[in-house]
């Protein structure tokens, strides 16, 4: 399917991005480099949709239940789609907002002269018109005779260089004209079929980390996770307590298995899901009393690592969303000073001891000690 079709399809919300979808996470350099490929003609890889009647739960878009035919969901290419989305309709495609786009590529430029890709530098780029933006050359009308004349140098050929700015600048308008192959998964095909294969295909690109992983098999049973644990960060934002979507996955991985390894949860049903979400979302509101009140933190920036928390709230799923009794409160308080001093939990946690037994964790916060290092 050519690019442009792509685009229009995105556009006409004919082309699709399921919930349990990560979000845009390629870097700038990857932007460019895409944009480098295809102005080089090199092979792009192919696209992977899910052509369903049934579509699951959507990014920023409800499923009209009355719809006729099927749906065109993205499963393989959605970074490769929204950044193209981005470079040449120069706004944030629907199934994003606007937040969502923390590594936005839209000040990626071009020298028309040479062909050249780089992000916006004033102090190369201010006072050359060759330097165009690349989002421009799609969206406006680029006169390369009105660059040539105030570009030219003494000595160059004025129809000569307007033909070099205008060749450039067809080499990159002409990227949505080139045809990216793409597969389709059959109609018939399961949600849990349908993840899986995304699950294989991902391994193969830009792999999903473990937690991105791990939120997708939530999200495929449960569709509303990802917007209900983002709503929830964003509350916990306003006390002064930021987390992220790696540690809300941790932290209800911990919960509904008493394990922090991510895999646990995979397999784990809608209705445990919902019963560990209720469980951490009360106990999430507990600690934010509990913290400032008794353990003098105010906010993420007072503890080394958010990671030191997950045996706390695996305790506290424990012990009913609460510490028993004032001496119980007082032994968490201290393992969690002790687990600092002694750099608990600050490496990578699927490596780590306390990723192994969480429940075992939770037994040394009865005590007042920082188990984990022999779990």
């Amino acid at each position: 399917m050519k690019i442009h079709h792509l685009m229009d399809g995105i556009d006409k919300r004919d082309i699709v991005l399921p919930e349990f979808q990560r979000e845009y996470v390629w870097t700038r350099d990857q932007a460019k480099q895409l944009i480098a490929s295809l102005m080089k003609e090199y092979p792009l890889g192919s696209l992977l949709f899910w052509k369903t009647a049934a579509p699951p739960e959507l990014k920023n878009l409800d499923v009209d239940p009355d719809q006729i035919g099927s749906t065109t969901i993205i499963l393989d290419g959605q970074q490769r789609l929204t950044t193209l989305y981005l470079l040449t309709r120069g706004r944030v495609p629907f199934y994003y907002q606007d937040a969502d786009i923390t590594n936005d590529p839209r000040g990626l430029h071009i020298d028309l002269r040479t062909g050249d890709l780089q992000y916006y530098q004033a102090s190369i780029m201010k006072s050359d018109p060759a330097w165009v933006r690349v989002v421009d050359c799609f969206t406006s009308d680029v006169d390369v005779f009105e660059i040539a004349d105030e570009v030219l140098r003494d000595g160059e050929e004025y129809k000569t260089l307007a033909k070099q700015l205008d060749g450039n600048l067809s080499c990159l308008k002409d990227i949505e004209k080139i045809d990216i192959p793409d597969q389709v998964v059959p109609a018939n095909a399961s949600l849990d079929s349908a993840i899986d294969i995304f699950d294989l295909v991902n391994s193969q690109g830009t792999k999903l980390t473990d937690a991105e992983l791990a939120l997708t098999h939530v999200t495929g049973k449960w569709s509303e996770a990802r917007r209900v644990l983002k709503a929830k960060i964003g509350d916990l934002e306003t006390r002064n307590l930021q987390f992220d979507l790696t540690f809300m996955t941790r932290a209800l991985t911990g919960v509904v298995t008493r394990r922090a390894l991510f895999e646990q949860i995979h397999e784990i049903d809608k209705p445990r899901l919902l019963a560990g979400w209720g469980d951490l979302d009360r106990i999430l509101d507990y600690l934010t009393n509990i913290l400032p009140q008794h353990a003098s933190i105010h906010s993420t920036q007072d503890m080394n690592t958010t990671n030191v928390l997950i045996p706390l709230i695996v305790y506290l799923s424990l012990n009913k969303r609460q510490f028993p009794t004032d001496q119980s409160m007082k032994n968490a308080i201290h393992w969690l000073y002790a687990a600092h001093m002694w750099a608990r939990y600050t490496s990578q946690t699927d490596q780590a001891p306390g990723a192994r037994c969480q429940h075992c964790c939770a037994r040394g916060l009865a005590l007042g000690v920082a188990t984990g290092a022999d779990c």
